[in-house]
């Protein structure tokens, strides 16, 4: 008979196998490998991005991490705790199977589903204040701005803080929330999940925002301006995560099957955690590409390679009757109307670091 760990902290009632459906304790189906593939997947992917993050920093003028660097890597620490947690959970305890699946639950499956749980919150805070922090040092300048990022890092470190001690004391007694011990009372997990992921998802849209209008001030050209604001809205796929995870909470955390059930929010929670910790990274990794360009011999080959590209096809531009008419006319155009330029204005370095 399984115990009632989960089933009491989600309080749902253990249901017996659906009709037609015996039990398989010799070798329960799992869904462990959707985790597995979709987070080990964004968990490198984060790695591979967080180091590229470093090197752009250490290959900048100013040769120095940051506080948004420190936290980032933070992130990235919470996150593979968590991985590990529900890896071990997945292979060793008998979480992903079906209830009806498990002869018993050890106080392990629980003990490490908890722990991963709160790793979540610190994790996705570092992520976002990284992000903050970051826009600090590019913006900081403008007063409403600063007001405003202020404002939002005391929100998230608010709500997530709180959110942890949630996770930490979820059941009483306190033990209990960790397997240890049958539990006399616990928070509705379905009502408190839908909750936070709405608070994240809301502070996630706020994050992804923040710097839009501040972009749209800047002297440069439409074009410029709208691919800026393409690479600061690489945001949108945390927000997606969010999304996912906020449906899967709603349609599957009612499910008694909650061994099985509780991975789909599970997955998707470090996936979002993966994804934050990306595009934090991201954001600044444009500058080594950069760097690649202009400062390497690959990358000067690649511009001379562009640059007689550009000339041979000009040339044969200017050779052509049609290319030689409309010069002709561009030209007895321009004498008749006469244009006034404003003044050149290096907008880019309002996306550069400070002193970098």
């Amino acid at each position: 008979m399984p115990s009632t760990f989960l089933l009491a902290r989600e309080n749902a009632v253990i249901a017996p196998p659906p009709p037609g459906v015996t039990p398989n304790y010799d070798h329960p189906a799992s869904n462990g490998s959707m985790y597995m593939g979709s987070t080990l997947t964004t968990l490198i992917l984060a790695f591979l991005c967080l180091i590229l993050r470093l090197s752009t920093k250490i290959t900048m003028k100013s040769r120095k991490l940051g506080w948004d660097d420190l936290l980032v890597v933070l992130a990235f620490l919470f996150s593979t705790a968590r991985e590990i947690c529900f890896i071990v959970d997945i292979y060793h305890f008998g979480i992903a199977h079906h209830v009806w699946d498990l002869r018993f639950q050890p106080k392990e499956l629980w003990l490490l589903h908890r722990i991963g749980d709160i790793m979540y919150p610190p994790g996705i805070l570092c992520a976002k204040v990284s992000v903050l922090l970051l826009y600090l040092n590019i913006f900081g300048h403008y007063r409403t701005f600063r007001i405003s990022c202020y404002v939002v890092i005391a929100f998230n470190v608010a709500y997530l803080t709180a959110t942890t001690l949630v996770n930490i004391f979820w059941c009483t007694p306190v033990l209990s929330t960790f397997g240890i011990g049958y539990p006399t009372n616990c928070i509705d997990g379905y009502k408190t999940d839908l909750v936070i992921g709405a608070l994240n998802l809301l502070t996630d849209t706020i994050v992804l925002i923040l710097p839009m209008p501040v972009l749209w001030t800047l002297q440069l050209s439409v074009a410029k301006k709208i691919g800026v604001a393409a690479c600061f809205s690489i945001g949108a796929i945390t927000v997606a995560a969010t999304i996912v995870r906020e449906i899967e909470i709603a349609t599957k955390l009612t499910d008694a099957d909650q061994t099985w059930a509780v991975m789909y929010e599970v997955t998707w929670l470090s996936v979002e955690l993966n994804t934050a910790i990306i595009v934090s990274c991201l954001l600044i990794s444009q500058h080594f590409f950069r760097h690649l360009l202009v400062n390497t011999v690959i990358g000067q080959s690649i511009q001379s390679l562009l640059r007689s590209g550009k000339s041979s096809l000009k040339s044969s531009r200017k050779s052509s009757p049609a290319a030689s008419r409309f010069k002709e006319q561009s030209a007895n155009q321009a004498s008749k109307t006469s244009f006034k330029r404003e003044p050149k204005f290096d907008g880019e370095s309002y996306v550069e670091l400070r002193g970098e």
